[in-house]
C-alpha cells in the first residue's frame, strides 16, 4: 500500500525533494525548509489511508475531487504555502516545482525499491498533486496581482 510506503520513507522522500530542488540553479537556497513537502506528504498519506477504509466523503474533504472546483484541506494548505513562498520572493515556477519534486521522489523511490503502487493509489497521488498545485497557483497569482496593484496605487 502506498500510504505505508510513504510513511516508512517519509524522511528519505523529504531529503530527496531537497536534493532535487538544490540541483536546480535557481533553487539552491530556495527550499532549506521542508514544511510544504512534509505537510503535503502527511495529507497524502492520510488521504490514501482513508481511501482504504472506504470513507470517500472524508477523503474528498481532505484531498478534493478530480478536476478540482471544491474546497479541500490540501488546496488550503497549498494556498498557505504559496503565500509564504511569495512573501519570501519565490517564483510561481518554484511553487509548482515543489510539488513536482514530490512526485519525482515518490515514483523514483518506488521504482528503485520495486514497491508496488496500485493504479487507484497513483490516481489518488495525481489528484492530490493536481489539487495542491491548482490551489497554490490560483492563490499565488491572486496575491501577485494584489501586490502589483498596491504598488501601482502606492
Amino acid at each position: 500500500m502506498l500510504h505505508s510506503f510513504l510513511t516508512k520513507n517519509r524522511g528519505l522522500l523529504i531529503e530527496r525533494c531537497r536534493t532535487i530542488a538544490a540541483a536546480r540553479v535557481a533553487d539552491r537556497d530556495a527550499f532549506k525548509t521542508s514544511q510544504g513537502i512534509s505537510l503535503f506528504l502527511d495529507q497524502l498519506i492520510e488521504t490514501l489511508a482513508i481511501e482504504q477504509t472506504g470513507e470517500s466523503a472524508r477523503s474528498r474533504s481532505l484531498s478534493g475531487i478530480s478536476g478540482g472546483g471544491t474546497p479541500s484541506e490540501i488546496a488550503d494548505t497549498a494556498t498557505m504555502r504559496s503565500r509564504e513562498l511569495l512573501k519570501s520572493g519565490f517564483t510561481l515556477e518554484q511553487v509548482i516545482r515543489e510539488y513536482g519534486d514530490v512526485c519525482q521522489a515518490v515514483t523514483k523511490l518506488a521504482f528503485e525499491t520495486q514497491a508496488p503502487i496500485a493504479v487507484e493509489e497513483f490516481i489518488t497521488l495525481n489528484r492530490c498533486l493536481d489539487n495542491a498545485i491548482a490551489g497554490a497557483v490560483t492563490d499565488f497569482s491572486s496575491q501577485q496581482t494584489t501586490t502589483a496593484q498596491r504598488r501601482q496605487e502606492g
